[in-house]
């Protein structure tokens, strides 16, 4: 089976010279959930955001970086944004740092599609929600995220990275501002998507339960 992700020999450069990512290689089949463990600093999140061509300007990605066949390493920012969506999707962190605290959930997830020229209907994202657990998403999509527990905005942000169907999903951290029980119901419903899984995380426990292969960075 041909792999949606390859990494080969990656190494990320910041800008002032230090290279927190040297020589690292891992490949993502479809549907498999494959998750990066490792200290602090050890550049978990500087890979997430190399995959996802969010890496801060001047930063060097040299080696191979293989999305279903293109290599993206060197790729400039128009080309990223127009697989990004469709290729992959990005769930970040924080999921209220994720959306615009001035604007209603439901347009937290249709920017998915907006930001490919596509539309949407608030139906459909009703339906995206609920089929990730939130209840009344019909009415609750409506409100601001200030309102939204932790658990059920990191679903919104799953609906939109997912929006597309994208092969590839690619997850910094995605509950670590949530308890054990919010943190597993959250990788459910992350899996539920049916797209292949990067995730970063420290969680042991929840690597171990979700993840069907782990990669440790060391050094």
């Amino acid at each position: 089976m041909d792999a949606v992700l390859t990494c080969k020999d990656l190494t990320i450069t910041y800008p002032g010279g230090a290279a927190p990512v040297q020589g690292v290689s891992f490949a993502l089949k479809p549907g498999e959930c494959f998750a990066l463990v490792g200290g602090s600093g050890a550049g978990k999140s500087t890979i997430a955001k190399a995959l996802a061509g969010l890496h801060r300007r001047g930063t060097r990605v040299d080696g191979s970086l293989l999305i279903n066949g293109r290599n993206m390493a060197r790729a400039a920012a128009r080309d990223w944004r127009a697989v990004r969506g469709q290729q992959f999707g990005f769930v970040a962190q924080n999921p209220w740092e994720s959306c615009d605290p001035l604007r209603p959930v439901r347009d937290h997830v249709a920017e998915a599609w907006r930001c490919q020229g596509l539309a949407t209907t608030w139906p459909e994202i009703a339906e995206r929600l609920s089929a990730l657990g939130v209840d009344g998403a019909e009415t609750r999509m409506h409100q601001h995220p200030h309102t939204w527990s932790g658990g059920m905005l990191q679903r919104a942000s799953i609906a939109a990275a997912g929006a597309l169907s994208p092969p590839i999903l690619i997850a910094d951290e995605p509950t670590s501002a949530l308890d054990a029980d919010r943190a597993q119901a959250v990788l459910a419903a992350l899996r539920s998507v049916g797209a292949a899984v990067v995730l970063i995380s420290h969680d042991i426990g929840l690597v171990l339960r979700n993840a069907d292969r782990v990669g440790i960075l060391h050094g």
